[in-house]
């Protein structure tokens, strides 16, 4: 049950997560150009932005399963706070520059740690497979979401649909590592006449 219970907690984090996420990448765009900057602008801003990602996931990479597993997603909320901040405040340019980069890096940061532990509550082959579809899942929902949130008002309810699932996905993988430790912790009998 518990073990059923963390696969439902990790899966679904993932997927809701990806969606936020997903849901903000979709507006960033638009969300330059309604705030004036010009197209060669936004476009230096998303590559850099993916310049960002390609690091950040070299850092996760790096950093690999040493230390907190939690903090990966503390960096990631954190960091949205701030973007956020920084894409809705009346900064200009270099605001919005700061807030998509940041976006971008601490989400491509968490990511990977999320897909990892998604995939190691996996109990069986075809439930590992479930970890791209849920990703694929939250990706194709995300934007439509958010669409949704936004209607005609501003971007702040973009972000706050982002918030709020990247919040619920944080608490879904805080469950996840706290059943891992319990399984290390308290291993089951079976675990315990296989190590005798």
């Amino acid at each position: 049950a518990n073990d059923r219970r963390s696969v439902f907690l990790g899966l679904g984090g993932l997927a809701l997560y990806t969606a936020g996420m997903t849901g903000i990448w979709a507006f960033v765009e638009r969300l330059g150009v309604e705030a004036g900057f010009g197209a060669g602008q936004i476009g230096a801003v998303l590559g850099a932005s993916l310049i960002a990602a390609v690091l950040a996931a070299f850092a996760a990479a790096a950093k690999g399963e040493a230390g907190n597993q939690l903090l990966p997603h503390v960096v990631a909320l954190v960091g949205l706070a701030i973007s956020a901040t920084l894409c809705l405040s009346d900064g200009g340019f270099p605001a919005y520059a700061a807030g998509v980069i940041l976006l971008n890096g601490t989400w491509f940061f968490v990511f990977p740690f999320q897909q990892a532990l998604a995939t190691r509550i996996a109990t069986s082959e075809r439930v590992v497979m479930l970890v791209p579809a849920m990703s694929a899942l939250g990706a194709a929902a995300g934007p439509g979401l958010a669409g949704l949130a936004k209607g005609d008002g501003g971007f702040l309810s973009v972000f706050l649909l982002g918030g709020l699932t990247s919040v619920v996905g944080f608490l879904a993988f805080r469950g996840v590592l706290g059943g891992l430790a319990k399984s290390a912790t308290h291993p089951t009998d079976s675990t315990k006449d296989a190590g005798s």
